[in-house]
């Protein structure tokens, strides 16, 4: 094996490398707090910021750095849902000069110098350019100034340009494919330049990088910075930018792709995971991995909820645990357990083991990342593993558990207890002693025959004593109506793992015009009172109004930067806003809402673009006829 040619593929320096910060960035490789070498994550799935015309207006860098992209008036693509595989793209459209701007003109992650620093660009693209199109690039109108420049020419070819030297590549039919696009720094004088299509790898000789390899222009998508423009045309699926990444990575990462937008790879990055076929069961998403081979490692990675660590495992080259999941949300299930198994998550995740690693792993799930609310308890959670893609699961022996924060580990899983090709999830013998907390799961309002009638679902309960419901006409104050203290229809069913159902009428005098929003509440056999996020509105007229909904931040603790979640009927814009302060009261920053649904990115700053120190802040969301406050904490 041509050790050279491996190093120059992803563009790092020979010898070995070991990466071990928990990636919870696209493939689980990097992290998305800004402190690796993840500088740009552009996913049309997260942080867009669309008209009503659903021409995309921001994009927010998922990487944790703000390397934000955004638009001037008349030259936005478009954000289009469901086209590849099910997820959405961004298009791009020459004949409207459309391009989004990503700045980092003289300072920043992105301002880099090709002749000192590597940089290794991922794109997913249906390119349908005729001429020159160019992707990404901080371009010059001079070839020696720009710094770099990632092309199309026509269809089937592609333009690469680095630190003043450039070369072009035959990448065969039109489509989706899998591209990256890596500069190496004068360290390699002979063939600074790669590029992978779909796992295949590319070597063109083209000499030593020259000319002054910095500009003063910024960095776009879509178009070169300066000169003849050359607008891009196609979709632009996923866009990702690494600073630093060795084989390992490079192979987990097209793996990911490869799974959530079905394109077949081949080559020296092969197909390693087999759970995003028809026949394993279409685990396509959050693909996430560890893996070794001669260059370096990749230690631990997460995926939606799960993380697994190297503890011993990765003990020989070539060796890879890839996983990857198909659920888009999670709850608890009482679905294929049994012999003693209450209930388990919703979210199971397809293993593929390569090579002939031993030793250990530590598998971690996490209940905030995987979408569970509240926190582990007790000592009776269980590995679950599951040989027909999720059917029916049985209890992994010889595993113990243990609970942390909101984390449940099991650490030290030995090699000889993973089965290649088998499903894993969390389970737990003792609902009461370890519970899957959820929360309410549906909650709506409907007018039959002068009477609301309000429907809610449950996943499932932990000693539950009742719920009680309250009322409001004004979304703020609030009060109680009903209560399974004298209603029987609103008591629990104590503790239960499976779905239960409630309805309640409410027969009190309505006035024609007038909205009502209810609340839910639910109540434990100690006392406790627990509050949802669910609202049901109905003005009285048989017309049922929009939910209104503030989620809780996410990530919660964050650093940083944290989304908000947020779902309100909006009739006065001027009256819309979500407001950030301190535990003093003191107005952080304030956000406009411009829309009925969608999300606000905080990135700890106050409104005069400074850090805010680490502590308790809250958000409060105010509309016409809503308000609500939640809390949320920043570290460093």
């Amino acid at each position: 094996m041509d050790k050279i040619k491996i190093c120059l593929a992803v563009g790092i320096l020979c010898g070995s490398y070991s990466f071990s910060f928990a990636g919870d960035g696209p493939g689980g490789i990097g992290t998305t707090d800004g402190s690796s070498s993840l500088i740009l994550w552009l996913n049309p799935s997260e942080g867009t910021t669309v008209d009503g015309s659903n021409n995309l207006t921001a994009w927010t860098d998922q990487s944790g750095n703000g390397n934000n992209a955004s638009t001037t008036a008349s030259s936005e693509p478009l954000l289009v849902s469901n086209v590849r595989n099910g997820f959405p793209v961004v298009r791009f459209d020459s004949g409207n000069s459309e391009f989004m701007n990503l700045g980092n003109a003289t300072s920043g992650d992105l301002n880099i110098n090709p002749n000192s620093t590597d940089l290794s660009i991922i794109a997913v693209t249906d390119n349908s350019t005729t001429g020159t199109g160019v992707l990404m690039g901080k371009s010059a109108s001079s070839s020696s100034s720009t710094q770099y420049e990632f092309a199309f020419s026509g269809t089937t070819s592609i333009s690469l340009n680095g630190g003043g030297n450039s070369n072009s590549f035959t990448v065969g039919t039109s489509g989706f494919h899998i591209f990256s696009f890596t500069i190496k720094d004068t360290t390699f004088s002979t063939r600074p330049l790669t590029l992978i299509t779909d796992g295949t790898d590319t070597f063109p000789a083209v000499g030593v990088l020259t000319g002054s390899t910095t500009n003063s222009h910024n960095v776009n998508l879509g178009r070169n910075t300066q000169g003849a423009n050359n607008f891009f045309d196609g979709d632009l699926a996923e866009l990702i930018v690494y600073n630093s990444l060795n084989t390992v990575q490079a192979q987990i990462g097209i793996n990911y792709l490869s799974a959530k937008y079905d394109i077949s790879i081949s080559g020296f990055y092969s197909d390693k995971y087999a759970g995003d076929t028809n026949g394993n069961g279409d685990f396509d998403f959050d693909v996430a991995g560890i893996g070794r081979d001669v260059n370096g490692t990749h230690t631990t990675s997460e995926s939606a909820g799960l993380k697994v660590t190297n503890q011993g495992f990765l003990s020989a080259d070539d060796t890879y645990l890839i996983y990857g999941h198909k659920e888009t949300s999670n709850t608890q299930t009482t679905s294929g357990v049994s012999g003693g198994v209450e209930a388990r998550f919703l979210r199971s995740w397809h293993f593929d083991l390569t090579g002939t690693g031993s030793g250990n792993v530590d598998i971690v799930f996490d209940f905030a990342k995987a979408g569970i609310a509240g926190s582990p308890s007790g000592s009776s959670y269980v590995l679950l593993t599951s040989s027909d893609d999720g059917a029916t699961f049985t209890e992994v022996a010889g595993v113990t558990d243990n609970v942390s924060g909101t984390e449940v580990q099991f650490n030290g899983v030995a090699s000889t207890s993973l089965v290649d090709g088998n499903v894993y999830t969390l389970g737990t013998t003792d609902l009461t002693d370890s519970s899957l907390p959820v929360t309410l799961t549906e909650f709506s309002a409907s007018e039959q025959n002068g009477k609301v009638v309000l429907n809610w679902t449950t996943a499932s309960e932990l000693n539950n004593l009742g719920f009680i419901l309250n009322r409001s006409t004004n979304s703020k104050n609030f009060i109680e109506i009903a209560s399974h203290r004298n209603f029987p229809e609103l008591r629990g069913f104590g503790s239960t793992p499976s779905e239960k159902f409630y309805t309640f009428v409410d027969d009190s005098e309505f006035s024609q015009g007038t909205t009502y929003t209810y609340k839910i509440q639910s109540q434990d056999f100690d006392g406790e009172i627990h509050n949802y996020d669910e609202f049901a509105s109905i003005t009285f007229d048989g017309k049922i109004e929009l939910t209104y909904k503030l989620e809780q931040n996410f990530p919660n603790p964050f650093n940083p930067t944290t989304t908000i979640n947020y779902e309100l009927e909006i009739t006065n814009y001027e009256k819309s806003k979500l407001v950030i302060f301190n535990v003093l009261g003191e107005k952080i920053k304030e956000f406009e809402l411009t829309k009925n649904k969608g999300s606000v990115v905080w990135d700890g700053k106050n409104t005069e673009g400074s850090l805010v120190s680490s502590g308790t802040y809250f958000y409060k969301i105010e509309a016409e006829n809503f308000s609500e406050t939640k809390r949320m904490t920043l570290v460093k």
